[in-house]
């Protein structure tokens, strides 16, 4: 009875793996077809964009800063207010131009009554013009020397001159663009710009209008750049929207180990609102390309002893392996440049 119950398990269990492997038997290869395309080969440099023009807005004189009219990310134009700055006043400085105002009106009090006297004189013939204008000149001298000591005494107490025509306390823009940083607050003391100094920079004002972009290459890869080429870059803070750039300077740069990079200098030809300076971007650059070509997916290839191979598939569901010759791939794609047909049908690895 044991041995009639377990022969018929046995031919139950042989039963069922016979269907299966009748089912899978019946089952058809997947496979897919060779196609033409077109292939590129691509390389990639992450970079980053710069404005055309950055400006640091600095004082002409020294103090602090008294009012602040714009702020970041704002928009100015040629003239436009950025600060005004409130003198510190040195009450030894006011003293002396003090006594310099008084000296020389003395001075040109005294030169008007000599003048007087001798224009009198010369009027009447008793004395020669050269004496004449002797005293005129002496007078238009002590004019000069007074106005320049109430010019001085202006300045020791404003730091400015009222009657010129731009008041130095007031900053204000030398370009049009945009408000990249201020950097300084109310109360902030500043020193001035001048020959020697670059000062304190109040705000930093980009040209956003245009910009470059920036990346680095090394000499592996120099050779495959041109001055004057052009290519794309996708910006992924702004949606991955791609702009157009061109190759305007390659500048080789030595490193610490003496090996050589090239700095790149690209203008971006696109105009596109949202960018900011120090957004990173992926240059793309086509070195390669062969169009119409006949390829197939890059994971159907079977690789072996620097080899290539397919799985060809017939009407009979057989499996043949062939050997192929490859050519260029874009990591997807790969052309086959002998080996196969369109009507070929390769098995999906």
């Amino acid at each position: 009875m044991n041995k009639t119950l377990g022969f018929i398990i046995v031919l139950l269990i042989l039963a069922g793996a016979a269907f299966i492997i009748t089912n899978d038997n019946g089952k058809n290869i997947p496979t897919e077809k060779p196609k033409l395309r077109n292939i590129s080969k691509t390389d990639f440099y992450i970079g980053n964009f710069k404005p055309s023009e950055i400006v640091k807005i600095a004082s002409e004189i020294p103090g602090v800063v008294d009012t602040i009219y714009v702020k970041n990310n704002q928009k100015v134009e040629i003239g436009s207010p950025i600060a005004k700055v409130k003198i510190i006043q040195n009450p030894n400085i006011i003293q002396d131009a003090k006594r310099s105002v008084q000296i020389t009106r003395a001075d040109l009090n005294q030169k008007k009554i000599d003048h007087g006297r001798n224009e009198q004189l010369f009027s009447k013939g008793v004395i020669a013009r050269q004496a004449f204008e002797i005293t005129q000149l002496a007078l238009d001298m002590s004019r000069i020397e007074y106005q320049t000591a109430i010019n001085n005494l202006e300045i020791a107490r404003n730091g400015y001159v009222k009657k010129s025509k731009n008041a130095p306390n007031f900053i204000i823009s030398k370009t049009q663009g945009r408000v990249l940083q201020v950097l300084v607050k109310n109360g902030k003391q500043v020193t001035e710009r001048n020959t020697f100094n670059d000062g304190t920079t109040i705000a930093i004002i980009i040209d956003d209008s245009s910009y470059y972009f920036y990346f680095t290459v090394s000499e592996l890869d120099i050779n495959k750049l041109e001055v004057g080429s052009d290519f794309k870059i996708v910006i992924k803070a702004l949606d991955n929207s791609v702009i157009k750039a061109q190759i305007e300077e390659i500048i080789p740069v030595i490193k610490p180990d003496e090996l050589v990079d090239y700095n790149v200098k690209a203008i971006v030809l696109d105009s596109i609102s949202g960018i900011r300076p120090g957004f990173t971007g992926l240059a793309e650059f086509e070195t390669a390309s062969v169009k119409k070509s006949l390829s197939i997916k890059e994971k159907n290839i079977i690789y072996r002893r620097r080899k290539s191979y397919v799985e060809l598939v017939d009407k009979q569901q057989s499996i043949k392996e062939i050997e192929i010759e490859t050519g260029m791939s874009d990591g997807i794609f790969t052309e086959i440049k002998t080996g196969l047909k369109l009507t070929d049908k390769i098995k999906i690895q």
